[in-house]
């Protein structure tokens, strides 16, 4: 009899031991492999159904990118960033309260399920009306402009009309031959520009609120006149820009001469240019050569305020050319 009941209890532990490993295998797996990219969460389990959704999306360290619900991004027009819900919303922290307590559901997103600004898809950009062009907007600048390199030089505008303060304005490069670096600062009533090399530069200032572009003008940076290894400074600057020849009897009736030491001579009314290179070799002559490569001295007279120029025996013309600056 004694023998029996060992025997019987022995049996009852046996069952009881298969019992507990039986519930141990049937228990959830919360364990789960981490990988970036967008991940859901929901919490307060109640009644079969999940009140709350979040999505967060997870770079390759774990840390918060984007993070939202199915209709609202939290970072969009809000102070928070980011990293101010890792405390709450980090992997690893969700993945220990899964894993710790029933009632939450976490783990890695479907493209399908996600919301349009998850995916990139803005609707409001798609509905937003085109830029209506402003009546009577206006912006002159001036033609042509010498700069000192390695300074910042402030320009006003020649004329501006129905600019505003708020408005949206963007300095436009047109043509950057020399590839200068150029800095640039746009307001409704100056802008601002220094560059550290020698060159020109075509250029527009663009009002993209008003969808209104200023007539286009030229700036050539060059060296500071205290530059004693450049005698000529002052002649060479004020030469630098575009001339309206008033002659006539010519090929040609303007006169380019970029501060490169390079130029042009054209007339507008053809097609076709002739360049040219340029070099001043004393307080009245400058060396000229063509597009052939055939070069020759000519005399030049600068007007002391720059705005008056006599050549002669400037590209094969021997008689006196006379220019006004544009």
């Amino acid at each position: 009899m004694k023998r029996k009941i060992i025997f019987l209890m022995t049996l009852l532990v046996l069952l009881l031991s298969s019992c507990t490993q039986a519930s141990n295998s049937e228990e959830k797996d919360y364990s789960m492999i981490f990988s970036a990219g967008w991940w859901t969460f929901k919490n307060s389990y109640q009644n079969g159904e999940y009140k709350k959704t979040f999505l967060i999306k997870y770079d390759t360290l774990k840390s918060i990118e984007r993070i939202g619900s199915d209709e609202l991004d939290f970072l969009k027009d809000s102070d928070k960033k980011a990293s101010d819900y890792e405390a709450t919303f980090g992997w690893d922290v969700l993945a220990q309260m899964v894993s710790r307590q029933d009632g939450y559901f976490f783990q890695k997103s479907l493209d399908s399920e996600l919301p349009k600004w998850c995916t990139g898809e803005v609707e409001e950009e798609q509905q937003k009306e085109p830029v209506q062009k402003r009546n009577n907007c206006l912006i002159v600048i001036e033609s042509n402009k010498s700069i000192t390199i390695n300074e910042s030089t402030t320009i006003s505008y020649t004329q501006i009309q129905n600019v505003y303060n708020n408005d949206e304005l963007e300095f436009n490069i047109i043509e950057n031959k020399n590839n200068l670096s150029v800095t640039t600062d746009v307001s409704s009533s100056s802008y601002t520009v220094s560059c550290n090399s020698t060159g020109s530069i075509s250029y527009q200032i663009v009002d993209k609120t008003a969808d209104f572009s200023s007539n286009i003008g030229i700036i050539t940076f060059v060296e500071s006149s205290n530059n004693n290894s450049n005698p000529n400074f002052t002649t060479s600057a004020l030469l630098v820009g575009t001339w309206n020849v008033s002659t006539t009897g010519l090929i040609f009736n303007t006169i380019e001469f970029y501060a490169d030491g390079t130029g042009k001579v054209y007339n507008p009314n053809y097609q076709g240019y002739n360049t040219i290179k340029w070099k001043i070799i004393n307080n009245n002559t400058m060396k000229v050569t063509n597009s052939l490569n055939q070069s020759g001295n000519a005399t030049y007279n600068l007007s002391v305020d720059g705005k008056h120029l006599t050549l002669k025996d400037f590209m094969g013309v021997s008689w006196e050319i006379e220019a006004d600056k544009a």
